[in-house]
């Protein structure tokens, strides 16, 4: 009986073991990368999507908290420039305008921690670069940068030192619009 005894607590330390070190395996430093799709509010009949890229880097430091960076290239959004700069610049341009948002953000992030899944939010502050181009008339367009508070949420999956996320990020352009993306991402920590 003894032997039996001793022989079930060693295998019930070993999985109480491995299992402790596959929980621990989400926090450290990672690193991902993965495509968004953003939708710019210029008004509400006018709200404009395209497809980008987007990397993150991250610590996390306990099951619950970590910090983040992001670096996001929303895209292109195009649209007649008559409403583009009447919205955005106060101006009528003559030509169909491109706008362009590239984000970098730094986040606060709070995990609700399971086996296999996380949910999180996190704020922070973004800074925002944006620009309105009309091709061959430069005087009719205009770039803003600024920083504003940003904040997102989502979840992802972990499978050991692998992950994939999915999450929603607001942040602003053009003073008060706002520039909504979703994005998913592949995400690797390194222990």
């Amino acid at each position: 009986m003894s032997r039996i005894a001793e022989l079930i607590a060693t295998t019930l330390a070993g999985a109480a073991l491995a299992s402790s070190s596959a929980l621990a395996a989400d926090n450290g430093f990672y690193l991902g990368a993965g495509l968004s799709r953003s939708s710019f509010d210029l008004q509400q009949s006018l709200d404009r999507s395209d497809t980008g890229y987007k990397a993150i880097a991250g610590l996390r430091l306990l099951d619950s908290f970590g910090i983040e960076l992001n670096y996001a290239d929303h895209g292109n959004a195009r649209l007649p420039s008559g409403i583009a700069c009447i919205a955005l610049v106060g101006e009528d341009c003559p030509d169909t305008a491109t706008l362009r948002a590239k984000t970098a953000a730094a986040f606060a992030v709070g995990f609700l921690d399971f086996p296999l899944v996380d949910f999180f939010a996190k704020a922070g502050l973004s800074y925002t670069d944006s620009s309105l181009r009309v091709r061959g008339l430069p005087a009719f367009g205009d770039q803003r940068s600024s920083a504003e508070f940003a904040w997102g949420a989502g979840a992802q999956v972990h499978l050991g030192s692998f992950a994939v996320r999915a999450e929603y990020e607001r942040f602003k352009v053009f003073d008060d619009r706002k520039l909504e993306s979703i994005s998913a991402s592949f995400i690797y920590t390194f222990l």
